[in-house]
């Protein structure tokens, strides 16, 4: 699949696109120091990360619910689609969640924040890149290769000068 964005996306819909991932994007930032004070007053990194993945599990289940008119879990035994690696994104998002808790503390958000953006977009290019799981392949091009030496730069701006 080609790298560029469809002919059929408006430029007022990929604005609006762009808009909701900078909303989105400032989530991490607060949920990073919103879980980093819970963790002093619970004394537990640990104990921080299970009540912030509980109350997200909460309201996922009370959004599922809604969204879905009920809780609908269908489990096929002959044609079961899930494959053990889709369980994953769990662990990852408790180990992301709780390194994060830990991180700031010595970073401060920010730097903990950019250094964590620069692994995710590394990772992003690796995915893209090689169309891994079964995903549409963008190709690393110049424009992004420039993306990612800016925010080592950044980094290195935060931590260094």
């Amino acid at each position: 699949m080609n790298a560029k964005k469809s002919p059929s996306v408006s430029q007022s819909s990929s604005r609006l696109w762009l808009l909701f991932g900078l909303c989105t994007g400032m989530m991490p930032p607060l949920q990073t120091a919103i879980n980093s004070a819970l963790r002093y007053k619970v004394d537990s990194f640990l104990y921080a990360a299970f009540i912030s993945f509980t109350v997200g599990t909460i309201i996922l289940l009370i959004l599922a619910m809604i969204i879905n008119r009920g809780i609908k879990l269908l489990f096929y035994i002959d044609n079961f689609r899930l494959k053990p690696w889709h369980f994953i994104g769990g662990l990852l998002g408790a180990i992301y969640i709780a390194t994060n808790i830990i991180l700031m503390p010595h970073l401060g958000v920010t730097l903990t924040l950019m250094t964590v953006m620069l692994g995710q977009i590394l990772m992003g290019l690796f995915i893209d890149h090689f169309g891994m799981m079964g995903l549409p392949k963008y190709s690393i091009d110049q424009r992004r290769v420039i993306a990612v030496i800016l925010i080592i730069c950044g980094i290195a701006l935060l931590k260094f000068f």
